[in-house]
């Protein structure tokens, strides 16, 4: 699989002086107190409205900002896709909580989750919760909502609505939207908003993604507070996918397995499907996905588009095969159908030859390739 310590995969899409101007600002910026004096001279140069630009746009900007509009971001976006990475829509504007600047944010993240519509090369589309609101009230609403006044009441009810329009729009253009995370102080609120938004969307693919931030200790009763209202919903449990012996890719199951998951089925090349069943139902692999055999003997690979990297591995077996005359069958597995007939556990990349499973790790190079091929 992709091992992104390796440097090369990882700044593969940056130039030497890119690389060379990101260490000399990270390095920079680790020091707290350049940091704060950056700010206050920043804020002061802001207040006298000495200009900023020559500064910020080669420096800070340049290493976090894609563009000041959808347009401008066009470029970065599929200079990424070069290099096969997907791009996530995320619209920076917090700090502007006047009405006019609330409704701008709204406007405009509507406009990135079109935007993302149909766009193979953007992954997700991104909102932070507190640039359609304010602050002050998101932080009553969490931990003071019975002492909201009237006027209070109604403006959280318009946030609720622009929040849900968001949702609705991504569902609407099949576009993956994440609900970014936010100060602690206000996250009871948007737990809320974002579970009720999950349950409603996320019927038949997940659409609306929640942020945890795994550092903070609320996260934890958190999970456990879900996992409650599934069970009151009357779900049967979660299951996740394990291996006898711990893979990267894979979730790790040790963990997991201190929180009540059990092993309830194996394959043959090792394997687990683990659950934590709510109601005593254990789910099964299905028969097709322990078989690991095919009838065809021609070179065959199942894939799906959810790694960035897999179009340019199609594209070297393609091209390989092409110039060698070995038969090749590319499956897309884009239905929920197709991945429930797989004749294996994994729907993102695997490997057939000859009749029989080869590998779920991508095939790097041509090298990988023709070991695979002289079997």
């Amino acid at each position: 699989m992709l091992d992104f310590n390796n440097t090369e995969i990882a700044f593969s899409s940056k130039s030497q002086s890119e690389l060379r101007n990101a260490y000399l600002l990270f390095n920079t910026i680790k020091y707290p107190w350049l940091v704060k004096c950056a700010s206050f001279g920043s804020n002061i140069a802001l207040k006298i409205h000495f200009p900023l630009a020559w500064a910020v746009k080669p420096t800070l900007y340049k290493q976090f900002v894609g563009g000041e509009t959808l347009q401008d971001c066009t470029k970065a976006i599929d200079h990424l896709r070069q290099f096969n990475v997907r791009s996530t829509l995320d619209f920076s504007a917090e700090g502007e909580q006047t009405p006019e600047g609330i409704q701008a944010t709204f406007e405009e993240t509507l406009r990135s989750i079109d935007f993302a519509k149909g766009n193979d090369n953007l992954a997700y589309a991104v909102f932070k919760p507190s640039t359609i609101t304010t602050d002050e009230l998101l932080a009553k609403a969490s931990e003071k909502r019975g002492e909201l006044t009237i006027e209070e009441v109604k403006a959280f009810r318009e946030f609720k609505e622009r929040f849900m329009a968001f949702c609705q729009r991504a569902y609407e253009n099949d576009v993956r939207l994440i609900v970014d995370a936010e100060d602690y102080c206000f996250q009871d609120a948007l737990d809320e908003l974002t579970d009720e938004a999950m349950r409603k969307y996320n019927k038949k693919r997940a659409i609306v993604f929640a942020t945890l931030q795994m550092y903070r200790h609320d996260r934890m009763p958190y999970l456990r507070r879900i996992l409650d209202d599934a069970k009151e919903k009357g779900k049967s449990g979660i299951c996740m996918l394990g291996a006898k012996k711990q893979k990267s890719w894979l979730s790790d199951q040790s963990f997991a397995k201190k929180f009540g998951f059990e092993v309830v089925d194996t394959t043959d090349n090792g394997y687990e499907l683990l659950a934590l069943s709510f109601d005593g139902t254990m789910p099964k692999f299905a028969q097709n996905a322990k078989k690991l055999e095919i009838e065809s003997k021609e070179l065959t690979i199942y894939y799906d588009m959810q790694c960035p990297y897999i179009d340019q591995k199609i594209g070297i077996v393609r091209q390989y095969c092409e110039m060698n005359d070995v038969p090749l069958s590319l499956i897309q597995v884009d239905t929920l159908q197709k991945a429930k007939d797989l004749p294996c556990v994994f729907n993102n990349w695997a490997v057939f030859y000859k009749g029989k499973f080869e590998t779920v790790n991508l095939i790097q190079d041509v090298t990988h390739l023709k070991r695979i091929l002289k079997k």
